[in-house]
């Protein structure tokens, strides 16, 4: 089986090629990036490999929470590819990517930053000795509700805590698992396919939380 894994939810875009559950290409885009080229460079890592588009067997997309820019190029691109080739599509929260990282008996909250004027985080809890258990419902919420919750907070981008949550954040210890996570991508995803939880094309949406609100300036 043939799986294309696509990650576009937060500042560096990544992606992979596994065949039959072993990774055989990764590679991570850092900065900005629009659907034309990162599609181009999908294409090129492909070609270089001798992969066709059409032996793609499922695309596997992390989707969401994260940046809503990031989140509607993956999901038109994941789209894309599975309208124009036939492959099925596997979304993955990409909450449970991040926690699926780290590894404690413990609670911990694995979280993204919303980027709003409201200082809210994305987040889950769980645990994972081996298995990753999540605790409850995916929510949002300011950090000091989350540290009352547990005070292990597992992130996948650098965070300033002490520049805009300087109050709270010396209670918490900050795991950083890092960008990098289409491993762990394929991994859950891996345990979709076995369970045959696949995504309907036609009615996917990115999993934003919360609706996008643009800036709109008080007139005078």
């Amino acid at each position: 089986m043939n799986i294309l894994l696509l990650d576009c939810s937060s500042k560096t875009a990544g992606y992979g090629f596994a065949r039959d559950g072993e990774l055989i290409l990764e590679r991570t885009i850092p900065g900005t990036r629009n659907a034309d080229s990162l599609m181009f460079e999908i294409r090129k890592d492909l070609e270089a490999k001798c992969i066709p588009f059409k032996d793609i067997d499922v695309v596997s997309l992390s989707n969401g929470p994260g940046s809503f820019t990031g989140l509607r190029i993956g999901s038109a691109i994941a789209k894309g590819i599975c309208f124009s080739t036939g492959a099925k599509l596997v979304e993955i929260v990409t909450l449970d990517i991040i926690a699926g990282m780290h590894k404690s008996p413990n609670e911990y909250a694995a979280v993204i930053y919303s980027g709003m004027r409201t200082g809210e985080f994305y987040y889950a809890v769980y645990t994972n000795e081996g298995k990753l258990m999540r605790i409850g419902d995916y929510a949002s919420d300011t950090l000091d509700v989350i540290l009352k919750r547990t005070k292990d907070i597992v992130i996948n981008e650098k965070i300033d805590f002490s520049e805009n949550f300087e109050d709270v954040s010396k209670e918490m210890n900050v795991f950083d698992v890092g960008s990098d996570m289409i491993r762990e991508q394929l991994e859950l995803t891996m345990e979709k396919i076995e369970r045959s939880e696949f995504s309907d094309i036609s009615t996917s949406e990115p999993f934003y939380m919360q609706e996008f609100k643009p800036l709109v300036k008080e007139k005078n």
